[in-house]
């Protein structure tokens, strides 16, 4: 085997497990939280998009965000 097959499997087991890290943290957050952090990180929705989406204002969804964030992280060092 090469080294680039071996790499690219070692890759393949660290996305996996990455992606089911994030699937967990995820289900802990709510419904609202899940939402807004996915609509900012995966479909790259801009803050005031999201503003308009939720009708609340701008600074609002950068709090909310910054407490999704926060939580996220407590929840990946559990």
């Amino acid at each position: 085997e090469s080294s680039d097959g071996g790499l690219a499997s070692f890759a393949a087991v660290i996305d996996q497990e990455t992606s089911h890290f994030i699937k967990q943290v995820l289900s802990k957050l709510t419904l609202e939280e899940r939402d807004l952090i996915l609509l900012r990180e995966q479909q790259g929705y801009s803050i005031g998009e999201i503003a308009l989406l939720l009708g609340v204002t701008e600074e609002s969804v950068r709090v909310r965000l910054y407490r999704v964030r926060k939580k996220m992280q407590e929840i990946g060092r559990r």
